[in-house]
């Protein structure tokens, strides 16, 4: 096979391997084997194929495994190997409270190269009742993190040094997006962008990471925001309301909102920590009437 396929190298080096081990038993090469080795290019010097090993362990395991169906994840981290654990890469699979898969770094050292979020497929068998990775590649075609659904959420705040945008992507999803690590350029309170979210649960109380985040001029659901237009009442502690609407303090000041003034503008679902419960809360003002007497 090797010969005919024309890695002349390698067939080499198997018939001379053969031919030791037969004439340790006192036995001359098979028919075919001895044809091949009267030949030419037997005695000849050939390249090494560097890529044979590779590609016949490529072919070997498609052959074992290939009835396996090839499911998508995504590269979501690399482990750097420890005193008493080598290195690994985590993958995330498709669907919500999938158990991760780990992998070898040193059977996939292209992986360290790769970013995370990388889009590639697997295939896995089941040992002891855990899902273990025989097959590993990139995917012919994907996004980063698409393993993962797209969110479009809604920006509720900016942190008082504009590093970080806070946002509510649906009730009771709430997180933060580092503004250095994307770009989502001058963006507002009010603004949306699309988010892909990790779910994580520690200590009853489940938080979401942002593992992507871009612009888009999509609008955030009904659910997380709506408009509003109303008489401002305001309240001694600074605070207002408008349409049911609560206006917090920075809002107030910000547009220089005064008691009776008609105003008009965006609210977001945001998570009052005090009261422990989610409420509508001004992120924009749109416009502002003053009342005329």
């Amino acid at each position: 096979m090797l010969h005919a396929a024309g890695h002349l190298n390698e067939a080499q080096q198997q018939l001379r391997l053969l031919a030791q081990a037969r004439q340790s038993e006192g036995k001359s090469l098979p028919q075919t084997a001895g044809q091949l080795a009267s030949q030419p290019w037997f005695s000849q010097v050939h390249t090494p194929d560097k890529t044979i090993a590779a590609t016949l362990l490529a072919t070997a395991e498609e052959a074992a495994y290939g009835d396996l169906p090839w499911q998508s994840v995504a590269l979501q981290y690399i482990e750097d190997e420890q005193p008493d654990k080598p290195a690994l890469a985590r993958l995330l699979p498709i669907g919500e409270g999938v158990r991760p898969l780990n992998v070898p770094l040193k059977k996939y050292r292209w992986l360290s190269k790769s970013p995370v979020g990388t889009p590639l497929q697997v295939k896995c068998e089941s040992v002891a009742g855990r899902l273990k990775v025989v097959l590993l590649q990139q995917r012919p075609t994907g996004t980063l993190w698409d393993v993962v659904p797209a969110q479009i959420a809604v920006v509720t705040n900016l942190s008082p040094d504009k590093a970080r945008a806070f946002f509510t992507a649906a009730p009771g999803q709430y997180g933060a997006i580092q503004l250095a690590e994307v770009n989502l350029g001058s963006i507002q309170p009010g603004d949306s962008v699309q988010v892909r979210l990790l779910a994580r649960e520690k200590d009853g109380v489940v938080r979401h990471t942002v593992l992507a985040a871009e612009s888009t001029s999509a609008t955030a659901p009904a659910s997380v925001c709506r408009s509003f237009k109303g008489p401002l009442r305001l309240h001694a502690k600074g605070f207002g309301f408008a349409d049911n609407i609560f206006l917090p303090p920075h809002v107030i000041t910000q547009w220089g909102l005064a008691e009776g003034n008609e105003v008009s503008g965006w609210a977001a679902l945001t998570h009052n920590r005090v009261k422990s419960k989610d409420e509508w809360s001004a992120v924009r003002i749109d416009s502002r009437l003053t009342e005329v007497c």
